[in-house]
């Protein structure tokens, strides 16, 4: 299988680092590089991990079942 994705976690590439949790967009699909995704861009998924330098990244897809920690960008009201 090319792209065997289990427990919905894809493997990318990335340079310089990503915090765990943060949302991230492909910016390469030929490499499959990620980076730090926007308010306004569009997601693929999150981090399931810190990387630093250029280790693979991996990622939860946004698409799938499940819950997924994420880092907001500011206080989030209860309720």
């Amino acid at each position: 299988m090319a792209d065997q994705r289990d427990h919905h976690v894809g493997t990318y590439t990335q340079s310089g680092g990503i915090a765990a949790h943060r949302r991230v967009k492909v910016t390469d699909w030929a490499t499959r590089a990620v980076a730090l995704a926007g308010a306004l861009d569009y997601s693929i998924g999150t981090m399931r991990g810190t990387v630093t330098g250029t280790q693979e990244a991996a990622v939860q897809d946004r698409h799938k079942v499940g819950t997924r920690k994420m880092v907001a960008a500011a206080a989030i009201a209860a309720g």
